[in-house]
Formats: C-alpha cells, sequence, structure tokens
C-alpha cells in the first residue's frame, strides 16, 4: 500500500519533460492577440489531433489565424510504444503550452508524446495534412 503511495506522489515527477523554444532573431512572433489562435488550436484538438495514434503516427494541421500573413503549424507525434491515446483537452493545454510558453513557438516532449507549435510567414504546405 506504502509502494502505491509514494509512487502516485512520485509520479508527476518521473514524466520526463523536454522543452525547446524557437530562438532565431527572424522567427515570426503568434499574433499579438492570442485568442484566435487559441481558438483554432482548439478547434483542431476538438476534431482532427485528439484520438488514438498509431507508433510514430504524426498529425498536422496549418491555418492563417490572424490578419497578419502568419501562419500557425501545429504538429502532434505519439513516440511511445504501441498505440497512445491523446483527449482533446490535454491536446489543448500542450499546445497553449507551446502558444504562450515561447513567442516563436517551440516543441515539447512529454510522456511519449512530441507537440509542435510554430509560427511562420511561409505558406501552408499542401501535405501538411
Amino acid at each position: 500500500m506504502r509502494l502505491f503511495a509514494i509512487l502516485a506522489i512520485l509520479a508527476p515527477v518521473l514524466t520526463k519533460v523536454d522543452a525547446t523554444c524557437n530562438k532565431a532573431w527572424f522567427d515570426p512572433h503568434w499574433p499579438i492577440t492570442l485568442e484566435q489562435t487559441a481558438s483554432y488550436a482548439l478547434g483542431l484538438c476538438r476534431t482532427d489531433l485528439n484520438g488514438t495514434y498509431r507508433q510514430d503516427e504524426t498529425r498536422r494541421r496549418c491555418a492563417q489565424v490572424a490578419y497578419q500573413p502568419v501562419n500557425a503549424q501545429f504538429s502532434i507525434t505519439w513516440t511511445g510504444w504501441g498505440h497512445g491515446n491523446i483527449t482533446d483537452v490535454e491536446c489543448f493545454e500542450r499546445l497553449m503550452d507551446e502558444i504562450t510558453g515561447c513567442e516563436s513557438g517551440g516543441m515539447t516532449r512529454a510522456g511519449g508524446w512530441l507537440f509542435i507549435g510554430i509560427p511562420t510567414y511561409n505558406d501552408c504546405p499542401v501535405d501538411i495534412n
């Protein structure tokens, strides 16, 4: 019984999280008002990016999110073994970490997942979906 209590307390500490921000001076920044970007991310997490992933499966989406020439590119990859499942809530929380944690976007590895959120001046690639 004590072992389970100890593991429950240590579980958040034992989960490895590795985050990196884009830092080049020429990288675009997220739009000043993040509501449109957050709304876009929420919509993606409710429709395209949540659910069950196969091992090494990546799902990507890109769209213009403001009246600026800035596009938002998001991707999620399951890097763990077998299948991984992500809820729309976890998806949104992790993408918001990329939006609010790094002014030029970035990536985070956590719990077998790789989350990427990047603002870009480039057009969305045709094959990003």
